[in-house]
């Protein structure tokens, strides 16, 4: 392979990272479906090691990648990258999920958010229970996830960023 038709290591490095956290994120989307207190538990600590293992690849990147000296605006982009990449892993499993492994998932929670949904848009004449039904489907709840997930990638990213700095001495 050419040197010029190389994709750029940032992008590379960014989709080996988010296969793993979009994997984690698959698991999440599992776990935070199910009503035992054990799987709260694992969803909870599955999170906060999200948190910890993008941080530790942002890490990675600006070591392996940059020499060990990061900007802020290369922070924000790499985990706003690897959170793309990532959010798109876990769409996709949650669509196969909600539509064919857990069919029964979401129209459950349909039901539970319905009466709450009625009180709340009584008055308004553009409510109506199809729309709810409309809202809820496994395509949208996947279009959400990405946004999601790409909205806590772009704050990690900026969070991340002071810590990242620099780890090397300036030589002179």
């Amino acid at each position: 392979m050419s040197e010029t038709s190389r994709m750029p290591a940032t992008i590379q490095h960014a989709m080996q990272s988010g296969l793993s956290i979009g994997l984690l994120l698959s698991l999440d989307v599992v776990l935070s479906s199910l009503t035992s207190t054990w799987s709260r538990v694992l969803h909870v600590l599955i999170e906060a090691y999200i948190i910890v293992r993008a941080y530790r690849y942002a890490k990675s990147y600006r070591d392996e990648e940059l020499g060990g000296s990061i900007r802020v605006f290369q922070s924000f982009a790499y985990t706003l990258n690897v959170f793309f990449y990532a959010s798109l892993i876990a769409a996709l499993f949650s669509v196969i999920y909600y539509k064919y492994l857990s069919p029964d998932y979401l129209p459950s929670v349909l039901e539970q958010l319905r009466p709450v949904y009625e009180k709340l848009f009584a008055g308004n004449p553009n409510y109506t229970p199809e729309l709810l039904e409309s809202i809820l489907t496994p395509q949208t709840m996947a279009m959400s996830q990405i946004m999601v997930q790409s909205m806590i990638g772009m704050l990690l990213g900026l969070l991340y960023a002071p810590f990242l700095k620099s780890s090397r001495p300036d030589v002179q």
